[in-house]
């Protein structure tokens, strides 16, 4: 599988300086509200104003939904909220025909890691929790086996892939 951050040759204030005056000034009143770190990186990912931003395993009225709108980006969200159950081969279809059909430019990943976190560790004192541990992970590796089909998906298409995954989990 290719390496996400090989397509990745200009820096991001090398792409913004690009864009037009008109969407740098777009860009620019929408870091106000936003960590301007953040917003930099992702529109050094896209390159471009207008296009289309995927995000998967993302709460409903996500904050990168609101931010896609307001900087007149096309966005689609999946989640558990709309049938996208990214644990599943149906969730996994689902998202797979809608990286086929859109083509999307940047598909944002943004997996459960609470079953990875390093605090489980210290909370299975009983045989129960220790089981109900066990089938998060179980559940949690199929999410991630399908995350990275959905990715290999994406790069074939000549997407871009940005994953969220917090630091201390061994997702």
């Amino acid at each position: 599988m290719t390496d996400p951050t090989e397509q990745l040759t200009e820096e991001p204030d090398d792409v913004i300086q690009k864009l037009e005056a008109e969407d740098r000034g777009t860009l620019q009143r929408a870091a106000r509200g936003w960590e301007a770190k953040f917003l930099t990186a992702f529109v050094g990912l896209l390159s471009v104003s207008r296009l289309m931003v995927f995000e998967v395993c993302c709460p409903a009225g996500s904050t990168m939904s609101a931010a896609s709108r307001d900087l007149g980006m096309q966005y689609e969200g999946a989640g558990l909220w709309n049938d996208f159950d990214m644990s599943t081969s149906k969730g996994l279809h689902r998202a797979r025909h809608v990286v086929r059909a859109g083509r999307p430019r940047l598909l944002l990943l943004a997996p459960p890691c609470t079953a990875d976190s390093q605090i489980q560790n210290l909370n299975q004192k009983t045989e129960e929790q220790r089981e109900k541990l066990r089938k998060a992970r179980a559940r949690s590796r199929r999410i991630w086996r399908n995350i990275r089909d959905l990715v290999a998906e994406q790069l074939r298409h000549g997407g871009r892939v940005l994953v969220e995954s917090p630091l201390g989990s061994r997702a």
